[in-house]
């Protein structure tokens, strides 16, 4: 895949254990893309960064404000600061991250039958998040 003449936007929902990364396409449209996401421990986030890094360039890092944004904030800073740093509020965006999971990830079975409200996902789902804040920040860039 060639990505050279593509630029990309990394978003992060940071948690004191775990954070959500998702790659998201930065083209303008009425339908931004989830390219990439995964949910990687805190402690393996610069690892995580540097490898998404290699692989979609992207100039832009939005970082939710939830829980233990400082103290990630202060991880890109010193490791990331080439790059723009974007702060965004992640308020419900992990109800958000539910309509975006089942929407990839619809229930199979009897499962179908019982309302997605109702059902927590069966894997971590923090990139989706991710994808959430992302979405919130660049359909605000756009207009």
């Amino acid at each position: 895949m060639n990505n050279q003449n593509i630029m990309y936007t990394l978003s992060i929902d940071p948690g004191k254990y775990k954070c959500g990364l998702a790659i998201v396409d930065n083209h303008l449209s009425d339908d931004l893309k989830l390219i990439d996401g995964k949910t990687v421990l805190t402690t393996e986030l610069i690892q995580s960064i540097n490898s998404y890094s290699e692989i979609y360039p992207f100039s832009t890092i939005i970082l939710g404000d939830g829980t233990s944004s400082s103290a990630v904030k202060n991880i890109l800073q010193h490791h990331f600061n080439h790059l723009g740093i974007l702060i965004a509020h992640e308020k419900s965006s992990t109800d958000e991250a539910r309509v975006f999971y089942w929407k990839d990830h619809p229930p199979k079975g009897i499962w179908s039958w019982i309302p997605t409200t109702l059902q927590l996902p069966s894997e971590p789902y923090d990139h989706y998040a991710a994808f959430a804040i992302a979405k919130r920040v660049l359909r605000n860039k756009e207009r």
